[in-house]
C-alpha cells in the first residue's frame, strides 16, 4: 500500500533527526506502507526530543507551505558548562560558578523578548559554501557565520537549580534556542550551554494535544538495543496548509491538465494571493493574480 500523509511524531533524544526518519521510514515499510520518499521541516538538534513534522511521497511538497512561523521549546541550560556546538555533545570543560541571583536570570529572559541579534551556532545546519556549517566545525575548519535576527514572543524562566536553569521560549522560526544559552551566559559573565531541549509546538501544532486523534499510526523499531514505541499523528491538509481554501470544482478537468485558467466572475474573489484550492477530487496550491488569472505552486495532489 502506497501512502502519503503529514503527521507529526515525537523525536526521541541522540539521534540525528535524519536518522530518525529513515527509522520510520524503515518501520512503515514493515508494516506494508510503501514510502518512497519521506521528508520533515524544523532539524531538531541529536541531542534534542519533541516535535517533528514530517511528509511522504508527494505531500512532502506541502512542507513550506504549512504554518510554522513560531515554534516553542523548553529547555534546560548549564551554568558553567563550555561546548563547542553549546550543547551536550562537544562538552570542553565544566567550571563550578558562585550561585546567581534567580530575579537577575529572570530579567535576563525578560530582556530577550523582542527581536534579537545573534550569531547562530558553529554546529547547525546552516549553509557554508555548499557545506553543512556543522561538516566544517567537525573538521576544525576556520569559517565565519553571519550575524541573524529572530523575533523571541515568549521567554519564562521556570526554575533555577544551580546550576541549571529550566526556561520556556516560543521563538521565530529558524531561530536557534542555542544562542539564547550562549547569550544568558554572557550576560552573567560565564560559560553556558544546553543540556536539555524538547520542541513543544510549532505554530499552532502541538503533538501532545493531537495525540487525542483516532487517526494515528503505531510504530515500533529498536534503537541500540532499545525498542522505540511511536504514533505518528496525521494531519488533515486543509487544517495545516497556511492559506484559505478556495472551492474550485468546476476547474477540475483543466487544473488536472495543467491548463491555463482564468476565474469567471461567479467566482467572489475578496483578495488575491495564494490559496489551497478544492479540485474535488485533489487539492491544489495556487497563486490568483488581480487578473483572476491561476498560477499552480503545487498541483493535483491527492486527497487521502
Amino acid at each position: 500500500m502506497h501512502a502519503q500523509f503529514i503527521a507529526l511524531v515525537y523525536k526521541i533524544p541522540h539521534i540525528s533527526s535524519f536518522a530518525f526518519v529513515q527509522k520510520i521510514k524503515s518501520a512503515l515499510r514493515n508494516k506494508g506502507i510503501i514510502i518512497d520518499k519521506i521528508g520533515f521541516s524544523g532539524t531538531l538538534d541529536p541531542f534534542a526530543r519533541g516535535q517533528l513534522l514530517l511528509a511522504t511521497n508527494r505531500y512532502t511538497r506541502l512542507l513550506p507551505h504549512i504554518e510554522k512561523s513560531y515554534k516553542s521549546y523548553q529547555a534546560t541550560l548549564f551554568l558553567g558548562c563550555n561546548s563547542a556546538s553549546l550543547d551536550t555533545e562537544n562538552i570542553i570543560n565544566i567550571e563550578h560558578i558562585a550561585k546567581q541571583d534567580s530575579k537577575l536570570i529572570e530579567s535576563i529572559f525578560n530582556n530577550l523578548i523582542g527581536d534579537v541579534r545573534y550569531t547562530p551556532p558553529r554546529f547547525s545546519a546552516k549553509h557554508i559554501n555548499g557545506s553543512r556549517a556543522y561538516e566544517l566545525a567537525r573538521e576544525n575548519k576556520k569559517f565565519s557565520l553571519p550575524e541573524c535576527l529572530m523575533n523571541i514572543r515568549q521567554c519564562e524562566l521556570i526554575s533555577y537549580n544551580h546550576p541549571f536553569v529550566s526556561f520556556r521560549v516560543t521563538l521565530s522560526e529558524g531561530g536557534f534556542v542555542r544562542s539564547i544559552a550562549e547569550i544568558v551566559g554572557k550576560s552573567l559573565n560565564c560559560q553556558a550551554s544546553l543540556c536539555y531541549l524538547e520542541r513543544l509546538s510549532e505554530g499552532q501544532l502541538a503533538y501532545y494535544e493531537c495525540l487525542n486523534s483516532n487517526n494515528t499510526i503505531s510504530l515500533d523499531f529498536e534503537y541500540f538495543g532499545v525498542c522505540q514505541n511511536l504514533k505518528l499523528v496525521l494531519l488533515d491538509i486543509k487544517n495545516v496548509i497556511k492559506y484559505d481554501t478556495i472551492s474550485l470544482v468546476d476547474y477540475e478537468k483543466q487544473a488536472f491538465e495543467g491548463k491555463k485558467i482564468h476565474l469567471n466572475n461567479a467566482y467572489n474573489i475578496t483578495k488575491n494571493g495564494i490559496y489551497l484550492a478544492d479540485f474535488g477530487s485533489y487539492y491544489g496550491i495556487i497563486d490568483i493574480n488581480r487578473q483572476r488569472e491561476v498560477k499552480y505552486i503545487v498541483n493535483r495532489i491527492d486527497k487521502c
